[in-house]
């Protein structure tokens, strides 16, 4: 069955399709090529493509391979018995690779846990991990992965995405449109994509500008007054020292 949301349907399976990052494509494709990998740490912002490269990493290996989403895997439990009891049970393909997407959202202590499991089991085993904040990831684990950060492709690549998919869709558009979007939801390619198949209407490209403009006017006002606060709380933190001194 097609896949209904364009930012599945259009999620890049082959390197060739995979947009931006052209500084890890060689290293990607040595992988792709003797089929091994080690553990990787992908970290970076939001939407911008560390789980379609795990995805697509794991699709092009000759592999038995399972995905979690770590945001709803958090605690000690789950890593022993869902991780580990892939990990060590004899699979149909020489090699076995867990995705752990969204990791940093693990607690410390099983991350603790993970570190052993992927120790112990690294000669048939290999763990894909994703994250927007690595320096919430422990230094063992760190230590044990390559890392990468995942850079957003620019700009004018994203528009020329968004306007294949268009294309592919049989959907009429327009560039100014095509540049609100990207402009609004830039760096994240997955709310451009999934804000412009929100906004197509019998078969056009139908921008609600007024909840685009809003947004996009309010953004330095938040920005504004959250800088406001953390410049507030800094002055009381240091009036707070100069009382205690």
């Amino acid at each position: 069955m097609t896949h209904s949301l364009w930012v599945e349907k259009y999620r890049p399976s082959t390197m060739d399709t995979y947009i931006g990052n052209e500084h890890l494509k060689s290293k990607v494709s040595i992988y792709l090529e003797s089929g091994d990998l080690p553990h990787l740490l992908l970290f970076g912002k939001a939407g911008t493509g560390k789980t379609t490269l795990a995805k697509l990493l794991v699709k092009n290996i000759e592999c038995d391979y399972l995905y979690i989403n770590a945001s709803d895997e958090t605690g000690v439990d789950n890593v022993r018995n869902k991780v580990k009891s892939f990990a060590s049970t004899i699979g149909f393909k020489d090699l076995k690779i867990i995705i752990l997407d969204e990791c940093d959202y693990i607690s410390p202590n099983a991350q603790a846990a993970l570190r052993n499991v992927m120790e112990i089991f690294s000669k048939h085993c290999r763990f894909i991990l994703t994250c927007n904040y690595v320096e919430r990831i422990i230094d063992p684990i760190q230590s044990r992965c390559q890392s990468f950060q995942i850079i957003p492709p620019s700009k004018s690549d994203v528009a020329k995405h968004l306007h294949s998919i268009l294309i592919k869709e049989n959907i009429m558009d327009s560039i100014e449109d095509i540049k609100v979007l990207v402009d609004t939801g830039y760096p994240d390619i997955r709310r451009v994509i999934n804000s412009a198949q929100r906004n197509v209407v019998n078969g056009k490209l139908k921008l609600d500008t007024s909840s685009i403009i809003t947004f996009i006017s309010l953004k330095p006002i938040v920005e504004a007054k959250f800088l406001t606060l953390v410049l507030t709380v800094s002055t009381l933190f240091s009036s707070e020292a100069l009382i205690y001194k």
